[in-house]
């Protein structure tokens, strides 16, 4: 006669299958947040490359955060209902691709087809506004775009001052920028931006957010 497992042995076995799915879910979730860490940081390699594609059709002048007044038309082939054309639709003639505006981490999502100031990266605030690309002294250095929830980015959650939104480290605790020289790299939370929610004069890497430091 076969003699079946007593309690004892079955309850150890599911100690030990806990054990190693509480060892191992993580590990896979890591894995998996590493995968879209590596999408996210190409989409940022291509936009900024549409943007400095941008800067050379136009004198080398960066591209505005928002280009008002006009009327243009949107990726999906409507007319915008809004003089307000952010840097997203600015450069998009240089990306043609939509899907590269989302980060795979970020639920938020960019419309195409209608005005709209959210998505998963966020344009630094402090160099939008048409300089020229002979005055970035360290363009390795600068930081262009940024994961973020908002369409313009700063160092902080400066929301009394600045109409812009902090970088979300979203990968890792880090969050990926795409800088001046086209360069896209990961950093960890607190290189680059503050990450005690508080407002800040000066980011921890002053020559990060400035042109010509």
């Amino acid at each position: 006669m076969r003699k079946g497992f007593t309690l004892i042995e079955l309850l150890v076995v599911i100690a030990i299958i806990a054990i190693l799915a509480a060892i191992l879910f993580p590990v896979f979730a890591r894995a998996r947040e590493k995968a879209r860490q590596t999408s996210c940081l190409s989409n940022l390699k291509e936009l900024g490359l549409a943007g400095l594609m941008y800067v050379q059709d136009y004198d080398e002048l960066m591209f505005r955060s928002n280009n008002a007044p006009c009327t243009y038309t949107l990726p999906g082939g409507g007319v915008s209902t809004s003089i307000n054309m952010l840097w997203p639709y600015q450069i998009f003639p240089y990306s043609k691709n939509a899907q590269i505006y989302n980060c795979p981490s970020s639920t938020t999502r960019w419309d195409p087809n209608a005005y709209d100031s959210s998505l998963g990266y966020g344009y630094n605030i402090w160099i939008g506004g048409g300089i020229a690309l002979a005055m970035f002294t360290q363009p390795s250095v600068t930081v262009m775009l940024t994961d973020s929830t908002y369409y313009l980015c700063d160092w902080d959650a400066n929301v009394n001052s600045d109409n812009s939104n902090a970088p979300d480290n979203r990968h890792n605790e880090g969050a990926n920028y795409v800088h001046m020289d086209g360069h896209a790299k990961w950093h960890k939370g607190g290189e680059l931006s503050w990450t005690d929610g508080l407002e800040h004069a000066a980011p921890p890497a002053e020559d990060a957010w400035h042109y010509n430091i």
